[in-house]
């Protein structure tokens, strides 16, 4: 006996194996696309936490550039009757200024150490009133400051300077230094967009102007 297959019926098994690898190609191609939109949306995410993150180092970094130019500004002469300005560098700066307002002239010192801006604290003691160096208390005042030897924290000019001119040439002399202009460079995350920001500022000595 003898049978026959219509047509029909090879249309129709023809018709569903071409679906099915229809099927197989537009599912390789939607998963290939949603990798490349997962990848772009992630890649997004990341770049907005470090603008965010930036935004927050950039109020951070203000504060502490704010509170510099306040104990600076105020520097005078030490309870032990030292000159205000001890060491004037271009990555350190010492002065005495009255760091907590109790009215009695603290040790300042700020100096760069492993990518972090750091303050030293020493409070006076004894009678007469000395500053002893064990005594000072270190902390991170700011952190991911970037400033080396190529990008100077620190530069320093003479009662001459009237806004424009050169800074004082290394080493200074803290006696002449009359204005101190504080340059930060600050990441938020090393190596990784976005990049450096600056924050400069030049804070005036009140307690020894002269002409300035």
């Amino acid at each position: 006996m003898m049978y026959f297959t219509s047509p029909k019926s090879h249309y129709l098994r023809d018709r569903s194996g071409m679906t099915l690898i229809e099927t197989l190609i537009v599912t390789a191609l939607f998963t290939m696309l949603l990798v490349v939109i997962l990848n772009f949306i992630n890649a997004g995410i990341k770049l907005n936490g470090r603008a965010l993150g930036s935004i927050a180092n950039q109020r951070v970094a203000r504060s502490a550039l704010d509170k510099m130019n306040r104990e600076i500004r105020e520097a005078a002469t030490g309870a032990n009757n030292e000159y205000p300005l001890v060491t004037c560098g271009s990555l350190e700066i010492t002065f005495f200024s009255d760091y907590d307002l109790d009215d009695v002239k603290e040790r300042v010192r700020y100096f760069v150490q492993d990518q972090k801006l750091m303050r030293g604290i020493i409070e006076p003691t004894g009678s007469p009133l000395t500053y002893v160096a064990d005594n000072e208390v270190v902390k991170t005042a700011f952190g991911d400051i970037l400033n080396d030897s190529s990008y100077v924290l620190f530069k320093y000019y003479n009662s001459s300077y009237a806004g424009t001119g050169s800074s004082l040439g290394s080493p200074v002399s803290c006696s002449v230094v009359r204005l101190v202009e504080i340059a930060f460079k600050v990441d938020t995350v090393i190596e990784m967009q976005p990049g450096a920001f600056y924050l400069t500022s030049k804070v005036q000595l009140r307690n020894l102007k002269s002409n300035l």
